[in-house]
This record gives C-alpha cells, sequence and structure tokens, in this order.
C-alpha cells in the first residue's frame, strides 16, 4: 500500500462522520460544546444491527429510534408533567429493549472486520 492510498484510507471514512458532525453541531444545535452528540452514535450502532445489516432494515431501525427521541421531546413541549431523567433517557431504553429482542436474531456478515483487499477472490 502506497502513502497516498494509506492517507485516502484513513481519511475517506471520517468524511461522513465529519460532515454529520458539522451539521449536528452546526445545523442542529447552533454552536459547539464538547458532547454535543450525547451518546447517540451507540444508538446508530444499534440502529444497524437492529436492521439485520441491511440498509432497509437500518433506516427503519434509525426511525424508530428517532420516534423515540423526538416523543421525548414532544411531550415536554406539550406541557405533560413528566419526569426528565426518564424522558432523557427514553431513546436509551427504547434502543436497548429492541436490541434484546431482536439482536439474538440477526447474524453478523461474515467479512465483519476483514481487510478488504482488491483482486482476492
Amino acid at each position: 500500500m502506497s502513502t497516498s492510498d494509506a492517507a485516502r484510507a484513513s481519511t475517506t471514512p471520517a468524511s461522513p462522520r465529519a460532515w454529520a458532525d458539522g451539521f449536528l453541531i452546526f445545523g442542529q444545535v447552533g454552536l459547539f460544546e464538547d458532547s454535543v452528540v450525547g451518546g447517540r452514535g451507540f444508538i446508530a450502532i444499534a440502529a444497524v444491527i437492529f436492521g439485520g445489516w441491511t440498509l432497509r432494515g437500518t433506516v427503519a431501525g434509525c426511525v424508530i429510534f428517532a420516534g423515540a427521541l423526538s416523543f421525548r421531546l414532544s411531550v415536554q413541549g406539550l406541557g405533560y408533567q413528566v419526569n426528565s431523567e426518564l424522558l432523557q433517557s427514553l431513546p436509551f431504553i427504547v434502543t436497548l429493549g429492541g436490541m434484546a429482542v431482536f439482536a439474538h436474531r440477526v447474524r453478523a456478515p461474515a467479512a465483519l472486520a476483514q481487510p478488504f483487499v482488491r483482486g482476492l477472490k
């Protein structure tokens, strides 16, 4: 592997994440502060596993977990008196519940964590 291939391989996967982080920080929140993501990376990984490592399933998992997050915000906006700590943990509770129900049925891809070598069969 040449130096340019190594540099490209080390920066390319980080590029979508950098765009997503930039959108979250500046588009949604409007300011930068440490730990602005607040554990949502765990929810994203859980959505991939929940979705059975497929695109449709992952999108469905993201919609379900985002629904839990928006429900938390909607309940507070409607003026209901619910424990705020419970509402803040609701997306994580839904994620853990989904993983407890569906994760044992899903098998990870055989090539997961295996290096890709072009031309190998």
